[in-house]
Order: structure tokens, then sequence, then C-alpha cells
């Protein structure tokens, strides 16, 4: 259990408020390779200073940008099921996941003096449903031959202040094909792109078409790989459908094209070899510029 205090101050207006803020998890073995877990929690977001920043800027003729400095803080109600399991051929792990977040801050087209903006608002609630599965299967039981895989299927569904409502649904994914034999292994990683809800419009993530080859001799590495095989790196964005403007961009550079990379590379460390992770629950806010 905590408590966490969030307090906005600008030139037009001071916004404070506090919430407990309780985290629950259980967890139970099902068998010596299997797992399920529950966690649920609940938390208070404040929006980013460029959100609430009043400072405007012209993005097309008719069309200009800025913030919110009247938006409230958000609630969210996180809840995922996860059940993992593993042995010599498979290692599965599957996170069903609801989250509802009440007010929540949305970035949106209005109508603003005959001409349009875009701007930011606390909407009446949003939520989001998922299933994020991950794993890898090895055919021989080793790392002879290896296929990782990520999927990332989600439905989110907005209520706007004003009734309206927006929806969208996408598939996230990745996927490597490894192969490891003694000091030699070779990675091969692509996926599909699609259109993820990014603010006030839907990008597709970077495609990947990528190999990479290493080789391990003592303390030496070396490795080549080539990025984009056969293809430009490609990003696409569009406005969602329920929007006021229409847009559509599509962006190829050709120069990463079949880029090649080369690299070398010797450990220094001696002794005991171990491994440690910091994870800071903070981050540093953008600039309220644009």
């Amino acid at each position: 259990m905590g408590f966490t205090f969030i307090n906005n101050k600008s030139a037009e207006t001071t916004n404070s408020s506090w919430s407990p803020a309780p985290k629950m998890l259980l967890g139970y073995d099902l068998a010596k390779n299997q797992s399920i877990r529950l966690q649920s929690s609940f938390t208070m977001h404040s929006a980013s200073s460029e959100a609430m920043s009043s400072n405007v800027v012209q993005v097309v003729p008719n069309i200009v940008q800025y913030g919110n400095p009247h938006l409230k803080t958000y609630k969210l109600f996180h809840n995922n099921l996860q059940y993992s399991f593993n042995n010599k051929y498979f290692d599965f792990n599957t996170v069903a996941f609801f989250n509802y977040m009440p007010g929540v801050i949305n970035q949106f087209f209005i109508n603003d003096a005959n001409a349009y903006a875009i701007s930011y608002e606390n909407s009446k609630y949003s939520t989001q449903l998922g299933l994020q599965i991950s794993g890898s299967v090895k055919p021989f039981g080793n790392s002879l031959l290896a296929l990782k895989t990520y999927l990332l299927p989600v439905s989110i569904h907005t209520k706007r202040e004003n009734g309206t409502s927006m929806n969208s649904q996408y598939i996230s994914n990745n996927f490597v094909l490894s192969s490891e034999y003694k000091a030699f292994s070779i990675f091969y990683q692509f996926n599909f792109p699609v259109f993820i809800l990014t603010g006030v419009f839907e990008n597709t993530n970077e495609n990947q078409n990528h190999i990479f080859a290493k080789y391990k001799l003592k303390e030496w590495t070396f490795s080549a790989g080539m990025y984009w095989v056969g293809h430009p790196a490609e990003y696409k964005a569009r406005s969602v459908q329920q929007d006021l403007v229409n847009f559509n961009r599509t962006t190829q550079i050709h120069n990463n094209k079949n880029m090649l990379v080369a690299g070398i590379s010797y450990d220094f460390s001696t002794g005991k070899k171990a491994q440690i992770q910091r994870k800071l629950n903070n981050s540093t806010a953008p600039a309220a510029t644009f």
C-alpha cells in the first residue's frame, strides 16, 4: 500500500490531488514448470508539462497545436492474469490484461475559431483489453534452432466528454528465428507492421527484416549483420476514422535499405560474472515547448 500526491501549478490554474496506491499480487505454482499469477493495482497519473502548456504552434495553415492547462490527473485500474509454462522444448508466457482509466488524458482535433486545433482533454473513460503472448519453441530441445514469438492483440475503447466513442484494435508482433552452434550464432528478426494509436494519429511500428551473425573466440566477439534486407525502412501515419481532419502519410528511407553493420568487442571482465538490473520508477518530463 502506498500514497500518491500530485500538485500541478501553472499561470492559469493550480490542481492538487492525492490518492492511495494499493497493489495486490497473488501467485501459485501449478506444477514444477507451471505457474499462475494475478496482479491488480490502482495508480494516479498526471499530465505532462507539454500537455498542460498554453504555448501555441502552427502545424499547417488553419491548424494549430496547444496544450490544456486545466487538465486533471486521471486514475488507472490495472489487472492482469499471467500463466507461465516451460520445459525442454517450450517456453510459454501469456498475460491477459484489462485497464480502466476514468478521466484519461487524450489528444484530439477540435474546432477553434473557424480553424482546427490539436489539443488535450480529460475523456470520460478509456478501456484497454488485450492478451500478451511471448515464448520460444526449440524443436531439438537445445539452442541449435529456436523460434521466439511476441504477439500482443489489443482493443482500445474511449468515450469522450462530448459523448462520441472511439475504437482501435491492433495485433503488435515480433518474431526471431535463431540458431546457435558452439561459438557461432545467427539471428533473423522480422515483424508485420500494424497501426497503433499514438496521440491524435495512428502510426505503424517500424518494419523489421534484419539478419545478424556472431562468432565468439574466448573474450573476443565478432559480429556482422544487415538491416532492412531487400526493403527500405517504412513509416505510415493516418488520422483515426472519427477525426475532423483526414490525414495520411507514408515515409520510406531508401538509404538504409540493405544496411550493412559490423562490430568487434572484447570482454575485460574477470572473476565471477553477475548481472545487475536497476529500475527507477520515475522519468524526466519533456520540456513544455514545441
